[in-house]
């Protein structure tokens, strides 16, 4: 069957919004996150897919889902088939770290709008809390 691959994905919010990059593979907008690589903790993947991606550093998280992605894609290689997705407190301010994958503060609403990973997201955001600070 093979080894299960995971995905580690950064769940940051500010002000009833949440931290996205621009996903240039799928054409819209994600979390932050990325594969774990072979032998990686996924704790530590989140970490290192974070700080790629938007510069920040973790300081403390929280698993809140970890279950089956459930899209069909036609990049399957290299392709997650579970995700973890970590409640994250983050030092420093996010920035554009690859070029064509700028970041941005969108409301739930917004991102599932504007998300290839909608469907998936939208199940999750049912089981897991908007945060309120």
């Amino acid at each position: 069957m093979g080894n299960v691959r995971r995905a580690a994905v950064s769940l940051i919010e500010r002000d009833g919004r949440m931290l996205c990059v621009w996903n240039r593979r799928y054409g819209g907008w994600s979390l932050p996150g990325g594969m774990v690589e072979r032998g990686e903790l996924v704790e530590s993947g989140q970490e290192r897919e974070l700080r790629e991606e938007t510069g920040l550093e973790t300081v403390k998280r929280e698993l809140v889902f970890e279950g089956e992605h459930g899209i069909k894609s036609a990049h399957k290689r290299g392709r997650a088939s579970r995700v973890c997705l970590f409640r994250v407190v983050a030092s420093g301010e996010p920035r554009q770290m690859e070029n064509g994958c700028p970041i941005a503060w969108k409301t739930r609403e917004e991102f599932l709008a504007e998300s290839p990973f909608a469907s998936f997201y939208r199940g999750v955001f049912e089981s897991v809390p908007q945060e309120f600070q």
